[in-house]
Protein backbone atom coordinates (compact mmCIF):
# COMPACT_ATOMS: atom_id res chain seq x y z
CA UNK A 1 0.00 0.00 0.00
CA UNK A 2 2.97 2.26 1.06
CA UNK A 3 4.56 1.84 -2.62
CA UNK A 4 1.23 2.65 -4.53
CA UNK A 5 0.70 5.93 -2.29
CA UNK A 6 4.57 6.81 -3.12
CA UNK A 7 4.07 5.94 -6.77
CA UNK A 8 1.00 8.19 -7.32
CA UNK A 9 2.55 10.72 -5.32
CA UNK A 10 5.38 10.60 -7.80
CA UNK A 11 3.17 10.43 -10.88
CA UNK A 12 1.24 13.55 -9.50
CA UNK A 13 4.53 15.45 -9.19
CA UNK A 14 6.00 14.21 -12.73
CA UNK A 15 2.47 15.24 -14.13
CA UNK A 16 2.20 18.75 -12.40
CA UNK A 17 5.78 19.42 -14.00
CA UNK A 18 4.57 18.83 -17.23
CA UNK A 19 1.41 20.90 -17.02
CA UNK A 20 3.99 23.47 -16.40
CA UNK A 21 5.77 22.43 -19.72
CA UNK A 22 2.66 22.11 -21.48
CA UNK A 23 0.89 25.53 -20.87
CA UNK A 24 4.53 26.86 -21.97
CA UNK A 25 4.82 25.67 -24.95
CA UNK A 26 0.99 26.26 -25.39
CA UNK A 27 1.85 30.14 -24.56
CA UNK A 28 4.92 30.18 -26.97
CA UNK A 29 2.72 28.85 -30.08
CA UNK A 30 0.03 31.37 -29.30
CA UNK A 31 2.28 34.19 -29.17
CA UNK A 32 3.58 33.05 -32.50
CA UNK A 33 0.25 33.21 -33.71
CA UNK A 34 -0.35 36.48 -33.25
CA UNK A 35 2.93 37.51 -34.56
CA UNK A 36 2.06 36.00 -37.82
CA UNK A 37 -1.15 37.43 -37.31
CA UNK A 38 0.34 40.85 -36.71
CA UNK A 39 3.09 40.35 -40.01
CA UNK A 40 -0.09 39.38 -42.10
CA UNK A 41 -2.26 42.33 -40.99
CA UNK A 42 1.04 45.22 -41.84
CA UNK A 43 1.56 43.44 -45.27
CA UNK A 44 -2.32 43.96 -46.23
CA UNK A 45 -2.31 47.60 -44.79
CA UNK A 46 0.79 48.50 -47.06
CA UNK A 47 -0.65 46.74 -50.04
CA UNK A 48 -3.80 48.84 -48.99
CA UNK A 49 -2.00 51.78 -49.31
CA UNK A 50 0.04 50.88 -52.35
CA UNK A 51 -2.98 50.67 -54.70
CA UNK A 52 -4.96 53.29 -53.33
CA UNK A 53 -1.77 55.68 -53.79
CA UNK A 54 -1.93 53.95 -57.50
CA UNK A 55 -5.21 54.98 -57.77
CA UNK A 56 -5.27 58.70 -56.68
CA UNK A 57 -7.02 57.65 -53.33
CA UNK A 58 -4.43 59.21 -51.33
CA UNK A 59 -4.23 63.50 -51.30
CA UNK A 60 -2.50 66.02 -49.94
CA UNK A 61 -4.49 67.80 -46.84
CA UNK A 62 -6.51 64.42 -45.96
CA UNK A 63 -6.60 63.59 -42.32
CA UNK A 64 -4.38 61.04 -40.32
CA UNK A 65 -7.70 59.37 -39.06
CA UNK A 66 -9.50 59.45 -42.85
CA UNK A 67 -6.12 57.57 -44.03
CA UNK A 68 -5.99 55.11 -40.56
CA UNK A 69 -9.57 54.29 -40.89
CA UNK A 70 -9.27 53.29 -45.32
CA UNK A 71 -5.80 51.85 -45.29
CA UNK A 72 -5.13 50.82 -41.03
CA UNK A 73 -2.58 51.51 -38.57
CA UNK A 74 1.51 52.41 -39.59
CA UNK A 75 4.20 49.65 -38.86
CA UNK A 76 5.63 53.04 -37.21
CA UNK A 77 4.81 56.40 -36.14
CA UNK A 78 7.81 59.06 -35.64
CA UNK A 79 8.03 62.27 -34.55
CA UNK A 80 9.56 65.14 -36.84
CA UNK A 81 9.95 68.66 -36.51
CA UNK A 82 6.59 69.72 -37.91
CA UNK A 83 4.47 66.92 -37.21
CA UNK A 84 5.00 63.19 -37.98
CA UNK A 85 6.12 60.28 -40.34
CA UNK A 86 3.85 57.43 -40.69
CA UNK A 87 5.89 54.37 -42.36
CA UNK A 88 4.18 51.50 -43.92
CA UNK A 89 5.93 48.52 -44.98
CA UNK A 90 5.27 44.54 -45.95
CA UNK A 91 6.20 42.04 -43.32
CA UNK A 92 8.57 40.55 -45.26
CA UNK A 93 10.59 43.99 -45.46
CA UNK A 94 13.43 44.98 -43.35
CA UNK A 95 14.02 48.97 -42.56
CA UNK A 96 17.07 49.18 -44.81
CA UNK A 97 15.08 47.45 -47.73
CA UNK A 98 13.34 50.00 -50.11
CA UNK A 99 10.15 48.58 -50.16
CA UNK A 100 8.20 50.78 -48.41
CA UNK A 101 6.08 53.70 -48.20
CA UNK A 102 6.00 57.09 -45.70
CA UNK A 103 2.97 59.57 -44.78
CA UNK A 104 4.18 63.18 -43.49
CA UNK A 105 1.80 64.81 -41.70
CA UNK A 106 1.72 68.55 -40.08
CA UNK A 107 1.07 69.32 -36.76
CA UNK A 108 -2.48 70.01 -37.84
CA UNK A 109 -2.31 65.92 -38.78
CA UNK A 110 -2.91 66.51 -42.55
CA UNK A 111 -0.89 64.27 -44.98
CA UNK A 112 1.67 66.65 -46.81
CA UNK A 113 3.62 64.11 -48.83
CA UNK A 114 4.12 60.96 -49.48
CA UNK A 115 7.04 59.15 -50.63
CA UNK A 116 7.04 55.35 -52.14
CA UNK A 117 10.58 53.42 -51.81
CA UNK A 118 10.48 50.37 -54.09
CA UNK A 119 12.60 47.82 -54.57
CA UNK A 120 14.60 49.02 -57.67
CA UNK A 121 15.01 52.21 -55.18
CA UNK A 122 12.81 54.07 -57.39
CA UNK A 123 11.42 56.97 -55.57
CA UNK A 124 7.94 58.71 -56.75
CA UNK A 125 7.26 62.01 -54.38
CA UNK A 126 4.36 63.71 -53.98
Amino acid sequence: MRKCTIFILGLCVMLCGCSKQISTLLDVAKSQSEAHRQLKTETIYFNNLKTAIEEGRIKNGMSEKHIQRIIGEPMLIQSEADGERWVYKPAEATFFDDNKIHLYFNENKLLTKYKVFEPEELENNN
